[in-house]
């Protein structure tokens, strides 16, 4: 099952009529619907914890989860539809803005795919699971199923096996990577961080340290939503840092010369305009995520330079400005899109 972002979860109220018809258990008929319900919770808390519009976070979320590709996968006996538990997993996504939702809607659709398999839909992986390009590049050939590391565990992608298969200093949520490349315990607000010895502060909080001072230290601090900021992950994520002060995101069309990274969530400061305009869909700007401006996503194509979001190519088509479609990867001697063996 593909991880979702740092704001998954939500509150279904309205969003989730017209999916089907309740179990017993109170679930959904089918996991197809199930995974609507899902996708509309993870919507209704992201407006409320990010901002951005319920359509466009829905437009995110869909881009990379197909609903209705449950029908076939519980069909081939790739996903398993477990109801137990969906009235609990639906108040998770009630909780307060810093509180992590947990993986409940992957437990429901639960994917049967052991970590290390083969994969072509991120449906069919386990629950904290995502099907990605082993190398980590353009490519979609070879695509496997794999995780974050765990506490106790080597920093990085875990691919099934006793190591990682890609070591990167990434750890799970309420996990950070420490100097001996091994994911501990998350800092909690007050403790200590900056230092080459001490672990990243856990979700929700940042680091006083001054990242322009080398060798600062500081302790693990709550977002905010009004205090002191040196970067835009020193606050919530519907705030930024404007002159070392967190400020309400700007909305569509507000002036953002002075705040490049201020927008609303799925918009972008327009480089001719400089105002805040649409961003994600094909011919607008790449959307910078949330409180992460280098991570920038398009809900149809790709943003293969970086600043425009563009549609996927095919098989036989230059890949030399543009990324391959899924099931093609881009060969790196002619730069030319080949298509996946099936």
């Amino acid at each position: 099952m593909l991880v979702l972002g740092p704001v998954l979860g939500g509150a279904v109220a309205s969003l989730g009529g017209g999916c089907g018809s309740s179990t017993n258990s109170g679930a959904p008929a089918t996991a197809a619907a199930a995974c609507m319900q899902l996708h509309a919770a993870y919507a209704a808390r992201s407006v409320r914890c990010a901002g951005g519009t319920v359509m466009d976070w829905l437009a995110y979320i869909n881009s990379f989860e197909d609903c209705a590709a449950y029908t076939k996968h519980v069909a081939n006996k790739e996903v398993k539809y477990q109801t137990q538990g969906w009235a609990a997993c639906l108040d998770e996504y009630e909780k307060p803005c810093d509180q992590l939702v947990s993986f409940c809607g992957y437990d429901i659709l639960h994917g049967l795919a052991a970590d290390g398999a083969p994969c072509t839909d991120a449906e069919v992986c386990g629950t904290e699971s995502a099907c990605l390009d082993m190398s980590l590049n353009s490519g979609t050939c070879g695509t496997i199923c794999m995780r974050l590391a765990k506490q106790g565990e080597g920093c990085g992608l875990w691919c099934g096996g006793t190591t990682p298969c890609v070591s990167i200093p990434f750890c799970v949520p309420g996990a950070a990577c420490d100097a001996t490349g091994t994911c501990v315990a998350a800092s909690p607000a007050g403790a200590a961080c900056g230092s080459p010895d001490s672990a990243g502060c856990g979700p929700f909080t940042s680091c006083s340290a001054d990242p322009t001072v080398a060798g600062s230290t500081g302790t693990c601090q709550a977002q905010s939503t009004s205090g002191s900021c040196h970067v835009d992950a020193d606050c919530t994520l519907d705030h930024f840092c404007l002159q070392g002060i967190c400020a309400p995101r700007r909305p569509l069309g507000t002036a953002c010369a002075d705040a490049p990274t201020g927008c609303v969530a799925w918009a972008a400061c327009d480089s001719v305009s400089q105002v805040c305009v649409a961003a994600g869909r094909l011919g607008q700007p790449c959307a910078p995520y949330p409180g992460i401006p280098y991570s920038v996503n398009c809900f149809v194509g790709s943003c293969f330079d970086g600043v425009t979001c563009t549609p996927f190519v095919g098989a036989g088509a230059s890949c030399a400005t543009a990324t391959c479609a899924p099931g093609n990867r881009c060969d790196a001697n002619t730069t030319t899109c080949v298509a996946c063996p099936q």
